[in-house]
């Protein structure tokens, strides 16, 4: 599969986007059956959970959401980019998964922003633009090493992300930043098993 470089700015736009119709969603795969075709496969997977084996793609848009599309072709992009496998591509994984655990842990609306912003920091501002990553994610990108300095909008998705990287390397120590989160000592443990367990779950299912 080689993913089509403005097919994902698209997807996660729709996601994005209060009002984005799952027929584009649908509409926009349809062009690149490559890469619906491996949509359908993860959906399938103990991933993502669905009721029954579904084969359709309009169905597999339909059960899944916009949401769940932009996230699995993030994974297929930044490990098609990462050439996965490599140091790097573990890494991007780990802060998106890490990143998003901590929005759900800490009952923040942005989940999605944080888990995709986390998987793609380390793709540079050059292969961003190529994959027409625009808005608020880009901004959590760019900001991610200085988060305070991000537009509000996107501030907390880089926090996030930035708060990923932090427990990632200092695991369940105290950190300042993290306790500035709101991020207590279970919390921390919580995060770093649920972490280890989901991107196995995910290096499993994408091979």
């Amino acid at each position: 599969m080689r993913p089509d470089d403005g097919l994902l700015g698209d997807l996660i736009r729709i996601a994005d986007d209060a009002a984005g119709s799952l027929d584009e969603c649908r509409e926009r795969l349809a062009a690149a059956p490559g890469v619906a075709s491996e949509i359908v496969r993860v959906g399938n997977s103990e991933l993502c959970g669905l009721p029954g084996r579904i084969t359709r793609l309009d169905r597999a848009v339909h059960v899944l959401g916009a949401r769940s599309v932009a996230e699995i072709a993030t994974w297929l992009w930044v490990e098609d980019a990462t050439r996965g496998g490599s140091e790097r591509w573990q890494h991007a994984l780990q802060v998106g998964v890490c990143g998003q655990l901590l929005a759900r842990r800490l009952e923040l609306d942005c989940d999605l922003e944080a888990g995709i912003a986390g998987l793609l920091h380390v793709a540079g501002p050059h292969m961003l633009e190529r994959w027409q990553v625009r808005g608020r994610l880009r901004d959590a990108v760019d900001h991610h090493r200085d988060p305070l300095a991000a537009p509000a909008p996107s501030r907390s998705a880089a926090a996030l992300v930035h708060g990923a990287h932090v427990l990632l390397r200092d695991g369940a120590s105290e950190d300042d930043f993290l306790a500035g989160l709101g991020v207590l000592s279970e919390d921390r443990d919580f995060v770093l098993q649920a972490t280890e367990m989901r991107c196995k779950q995910i290096r499993s299912v994408l091979g």
